[in-house]
């Protein structure tokens, strides 16, 4: 259970929620991940981080929908307890491990900025604004099943298991389009087929799709306020 590290959210929705559902966005926090919905989740969270609320105070307020690990729902503060996660347990802040353990060692070339809340906390769900380019070496790192350079960066057995939904229900269909046929593992979105794809989503189309099978890295940045339904034309595009 992540309340074993983060003993903060005990009492919270996230009391017991084992880790692996969290990483599945299956954690049955009572949540909306609606763009287009002022009084939705996402909105209330952000407007609370703007007014001067800490992110770690916000996610204690949240409750619990239904049990964890048995359905998707995409909630943006899952991705933000993953980071109360990594502080907890390596002392250092998300930017800090990432500045070490990937920005580093994987030679990036340029800066790379996270937003924070007002008390200085890594907004763990969004806000990380790197290069096309370096996204790309982060697509390599998987493509190459976590090495770089000859050196394992990340185990390899972590790269594979994160990139194959683990769960019938995590094999999404007609989530937010028909047609669309886009599963869902460990923080990356896996697109039906036999070629091994996989892609990060980030909201309003930013894409970071590998395909192993043709040794392909496509990074797409945009600003499509309709980037849900259109996922699979896009992924059908990267794949033409």
């Amino acid at each position: 259970p992540v309340t074993d590290y983060v003993p903060e959210l005990k009492g919270s929705g996230y009391d017991g929620v084992p880790i692996k559902h969290i990483l599945q966005m299956s954690s049955g926090i009572k949540f909306s991940e609606k763009y287009d919905d002022p009084n939705s989740g996402i909105f209330q969270m952000v407007g609370a981080i703007a007014s001067g609320q800490s992110i770690e105070d916000y996610a204690k307020t949240l409750v619990s929908e239904k049990p964890s690990g048995q359905s998707f729902y995409y909630a943006s503060i899952d991705t933000n307890i993953l980071g109360f996660l990594i502080e907890a347990v390596t002392h250092k802040s998300p930017a800090q491990l990432l500045e070490e353990r990937l920005w580093g060692p994987l030679g990036m070339e340029s800066d790379a900025y996270w937003n924070t809340d007002n008390k200085g906390n890594i907004l763990a769900f969004m806000g990380l604004n790197v290069t096309a380019r370096d996204y790309a070496k982060f697509g390599r790192l998987y493509l190459n099943q976590g090495k770089w350079n000859g050196k394992q960066i990340l185990p390899a057995k972590w790269v594979a298991d994160s990139v194959k939904p683990g769960k019938d229900y995590l094999k999404l269909k007609n989530l937010y389009a028909p047609g669309w046929d886009i599963g869902y593992q460990y923080q990356w979105w896996v697109p039906a087929g036999n070629e091994g794809e996989f892609t990060a989503i980030g909201v309003w189309g930013q894409y970071i799709y590998v395909n192993p099978a043709q040794k392909l890295i496509i990074v797409k940045n945009s600003v499509d306020p309709d980037f849900d339904p259109r996922d699979p034309e896009t992924v059908a595009a990267f794949r033409a």
